[in-house]
């Protein structure tokens, strides 16, 4: 799939829905109020995140998509080509999926508002190397990590009382 129009009258784009298309831009209608876990998951191209003009659940700032008052980060683009991002100082959630597999980014900033990073959120960034974990995370999703090989020097808050499954797998 290369090219899609989403219909006005959808309301949900629920879980993996896109998961390995080719398109590189995508608008996102004023209906829709849902993003699943994992919806544009392996979607190597996609560059450009527009929402259409009324849409007040979702907001995009610089190609990445957010909740309306940006505090949970659904989307960073798989093909957004930048390698430093800087999260707004109002983010207190990372989605699951939503860095995955961006092999361009080399450093994360998270404001130290954040309290939870969802499954896969960084998993498969391949170039990752700084991700300074907040001060009041207190949940790091399974396999959160994953294949980030060039991840260094990670210091868990005090926050954080349990390790889930392949978190820091093949680092």
């Amino acid at each position: 799939l290369t090219d899609i129009t989403i219909p006005e009258h959808i309301d949900r784009i629920n879980d993996s829905v896109f998961s390995g298309c080719q398109f590189q831009e995508i608008l996102i209608p004023d209906a829709v109020t849902y993003i699943g876990e994992g919806a544009f998951i392996n979607c190597s191209e996609l560059k450009t995140v527009q929402l259409a003009a009324n849409n007040t659940a979702l907001v995009v700032q610089d190609n990445v998509l957010y909740n309306a008052d940006k505090t949970c980060l659904y989307l960073y683009p798989r093909g957004k080509k930048e390698s430093v991002y800087t999260a707004p100082s109002t983010l207190t959630a990372v989605a699951p999926y939503a860095f995955y597999c961006n092999d361009m980014l080399q450093s994360v900033s998270l404001p130290n508002s954040v309290t939870q990073i969802g499954n896969h959120a960084f998993a498969s960034c391949s170039e990752l190397v700084s991700v300074p974990l907040p001060t009041d995370l207190t949940s790091i999703g399974a396999c959160c990590f994953m294949y980030c090989y060039h991840l260094q020097n990670v210091t868990l808050p005090t926050g954080v009382t349990e390790l889930p499954e392949s978190v820091f797998q093949g680092c």
